[in-house]
């Protein structure tokens, strides 16, 4: 199929040879003319009506010629024209559709980049620092007016009677945070690192901090931290609940584990040999014949077993654990310590095995 660029061209070399055949018309005509002129008046006059009507033909050929090629390169111009001016609307809309695009990932903020997927609580700051042995390791979000800063880092107070300030926000980019001015009000989020004592002082850090929001745009974030009290006090409650379970837990493993290695001992032996036994894991079972109140909730006790020995057992109570009494059956589990020595009422000296008591069942 042709383009317009070809058939202009086609049109050029056709006028030429157009063009070629008027001028040897013309040219014959004219000299056809001059050997005629002694014939005549009515004949020349003839020829030059002929002549006149040769010249007007060529003439429209020759105007037809240029018409065509003036209105294709018109016509041409003007597509171009068409096409040059759709090219930069739709070069602009799709500028405009990549800005909108880049523009919504831009909408993402830095903090829910890092804290995508995590689990955040929303704690009241004074809360959070009343609360912070329960918080440790845990990524929260707060509200609070600004005490003071510096690179990457800003301090809340929740008391202003205290020396130090008691909550220090690390930031990971200082440029979050350098238009910020003190006694601005921001909502931020970040990972409570560790607690320290300065003087009477608790402070609390956070590290991994990002700001979510400052001035006005915080505000709503406050009435949502101040809306999910009643959550964070559950939160406390619940923490509290299974970090006694654990500890409890705990200490059954741990008393399991030594009662394990605990075992009995012939009583002579020991008192043969008192130091090779010293430090000892001992299991020691029998009657309480005698409770002797020391300092500090200790007890001394004198323990017959059922061979009708007498053993010496040291033991400390721990909080909240009962009494014991004289004719209570109990089972000992402890660290021998050799040999205790002491008088009777009739003043004789008596030396039997002791036991520093760990458990006592």
């Amino acid at each position: 199929m042709d383009t317009g660029e070809n058939k202009q061209d086609f049109t050029q070399e056709e006028f030429l040879r157009e063009g070629q055949s008027t001028a040897q018309l013309v040219d014959t005509t004219s000299k056809s003319m001059q050997k005629k002129l002694t014939k005549p008046v009515s004949q020349k006059k003839k020829r030059g009506c002929l002549t006149a009507i040769i010249i007007f033909f060529v003439l429209g050929i020759i105007g037809s010629l240029f018409g065509n090629g003036d209105e294709e390169s018109q016509s041409n111009k003007q597509d171009t024209e068409v096409t040059n001016t759709i090219k930069p609307k739709k070069s602009e809309e799709q500028n405009k559709d990549a800005k909108q695009s880049s523009k919504k990932k831009n909408d993402t903020k830095a903090w829910e980049k890092k804290y995508k997927n995590k689990d955040i609580k929303l704690v009241d700051i004074k809360f959070l620092y009343k609360n912070a042995e329960y918080y440790k390791n845990v990524i929260v979000m707060s509200y609070g007016k600004i005490k003071d800063m510096s690179d990457k880092m800003l301090q809340f107070d929740t008391n202003k009677d205290n020396f130090f300030k008691e909550i220090t926000c690390n930031f990971t980019n200082q440029e979050e945070i350098s238009g910020l001015k003190k006694e601005n009000k921001v909502c931020f989020v970040g990972e409570i690192s560790d607690t320290h004592s300065y003087f009477g002082t608790e402070t609390l850090t956070i590290d991994n901090c990002y700001l979510v929001a400052k001035g006005k745009d915080a505000s709503s974030y406050k009435d949502k931290i101040d809306k999910d009290k009643k959550n964070q006090k559950q939160y406390i409650s619940e923490i509290k609940k299974e970090q006694k379970e654990e500890k409890k837990k705990q200490i059954q493993d741990e008393k399991s584990t030594y009662i394990a290695k605990c075992k009995t001992y012939d009583y002579k032996t020991i008192q043969r040999k008192p130091d090779k036994h010293d430090g000892k894991k001992i299991k020691v079972s029998g009657t309480v014949i005698q409770v002797l109140e020391e300092w500090f909730d200790s007890v001394g006790l004198r323990v017959e077993d059922s061979n009708g020995d007498i053993w010496y057992i040291n033991y400390s109570y721990s909080d909240g654990e009962d009494k014991i009494l004289e004719d209570d059956n109990i089972t000992v589990y402890g660290e021998c310590t050799g040999t205790e020595t002491y008088k009777t009422v009739l003043g004789s000296s008596v030396t039997i095995p002791s036991v520093d008591a760990e458990y006592i069942n």
